[in-house]
């Protein structure tokens, strides 16, 4: 089952998508520079566009062609592994909170989306946990980049990891390293910009300036 995020593309589409013709698209396949197509029957195919989008970020980043064949690899990879897994909560029945967490990283990475419910599920009877517990813990203690989607048109909100986003995980970690760090400091900055703006509307301007000392 091909996630919401994601959208199947036939061969001109996929073309259009990645601003090259078909022949080239093809090409690149041949030459292990994009993925094969993630849809195959006997007259027709089609690949994922989160996966085209990987592929698209990672030429505008100036990876090299041995690096966008790795991420090939990788994006073939987790496609088995996808296909290969089990609902989590078959996967663990009684584990360590530690066990969860990991095992929800690695559901995240193969592409999968995870609702709060789905995370609620994973946790033993008697844990003193909750999936916002397992959401805190990837967030301060894994250097993984979660996306989340809002609830929309009677949907869960779930949470995501993005094609790249796995690809710098799994294979870059010194510039996932800085990506990370460098997107916590723009939310700090935001986090004191947010609370200084809040001040002045309660107190004023005057305020701020007369306590820059203290």
């Amino acid at each position: 089952m091909v996630n919401n995020h994601s959208a199947l593309l036939r061969p001109a589409q996929a073309a259009e998508w990645l601003g090259i013709s078909v022949p080239k698209l093809y090409r690149k396949v041949k030459e292990g520079t994009l993925p094969p197509p993630y849809y195959k029957q006997a007259n027709s195919v089609a690949w994922l566009s989160r996966e085209l989008d990987s592929i698209a970020a990672a030429i505008e980043c100036g990876y090299s062609i041995q690096e966008q064949k790795e991420i090939v690899e990788l994006i073939i990879e987790s496609r088995d592994t996808a296909k290969d897994n089990v609902l989590m909560k078959n996967q663990i029945p009684q584990n360590t909170f530690n066990e969860i967490v990991e095992c929800v990283v690695n559901t995240l990475i193969c592409g999968k989306k995870i609702t709060i419910a789905d995370l609620n599920q994973l946790i033993p009877v008697g844990m003193d946990k909750s999936a916002q517990s397992i959401i805190r813990r990837i967030q301060e203690e894994n250097e993984l980049e979660l996306s989340h989607q809002r609830s929309k048109k009677g949907k869960p909100a779930y949470w995501y990891v993005t094609e790249l986003a796995a690809v710098r995980y799994s294979l870059y970690q010194e510039e996932n390293k800085k990506v990370m760090a460098e997107r916590a400091k723009s939310s700090s900055h935001r986090f004191d910009v947010s609370c200084l703006k809040g001040i002045c509307n309660r107190r004023g301007a005057k305020f701020i300036v007369e306590n820059m000392n203290i």
